[in-house]
């Protein structure tokens, strides 16, 4: 209410407006972001403010259309990062004048590929250490040994470093992040056990 009666008796009128256009472009087309608040246009072409913010358990998303006098707050006692967060704007897009999407098959099939990825990854994990007896019986082939155990970790690793650090992933997505640990330990540790084997075998024939 104080934003939409521009700043009312508690902010001027300047001050408000300072926060909503002293900004700076944001990489997306006819987006800005202010002092707390992005400048952009909504699936209408109409000019919106909003600001959205998360934790670990929570998350909120503010909006306001000052050429039609509405505004609402989304707040929501969950998080889901990687799917549902993208969606959260249909609770609010009425108030806005935009028609909400329906949803819920594009959540199934995120969650589903998801968790299919996950269990790809934790069978991947586990098969070298179910299989270490067939191992030893077998042929060594190293170059296929420095992939699954060396390059494969860093492969898990190392892109989702640089798109976010892990202890950020740790906090948002506490699922992936033990998927990617757990999955990443179990190869390096069989790929060490492996290596230690044929040091000792190869001592031991010498």
């Amino acid at each position: 209410m104080m934003y939409l009666k521009d700043g009312g008796s508690i902010l001027t009128k300047d001050s408000v407006e300072r926060m909503f256009f002293d900004n700076v472009p944001e990489q997306e087309e006819e987006a800005y972001y202010g002092m707390g608040w992005e400048y952009l246009k909504n699936a209408d072409g109409a000019w919106i403010m909003q600001h959205t913010g998360l934790v670990e358990n929570y998350c909120a998303l503010m909006y306001i259309n000052p050429k039609e006098n509405k505004a609402g707050a989304v707040l929501v006692n969950m998080n889901d990062y990687l799917v549902t967060n993208m969606f959260l704007g249909n609770i609010i897009a009425p108030l806005l004048g935009q028609t909400a999407k329906d949803s819920s098959k594009m959540v199934f099939i995120l969650h589903a590929i998801i968790d299919l990825v996950c269990f790809a990854l934790i069978v991947l994990a586990l098969y070298p250490v179910i299989t270490l007896k067939k191992w030893k019986s077998k042929n060594k082939k190293i170059f296929a040994d420095i992939f699954l155990h060396l390059l494969v970790p860093l492969i898990l690793l190392l892109p989702v470093q640089s798109i976010a650090p892990l202890f950020v992933i740790r906090m948002f997505a506490k699922d992936l992040w033990l998927v990617l640990l757990s999955t990443s330990f179990l190869l390096v540790a069989a790929g060490m056990y492996k290596m230690i084997y044929s040091m000792y075998r190869w001592r031991c024939i010498k």
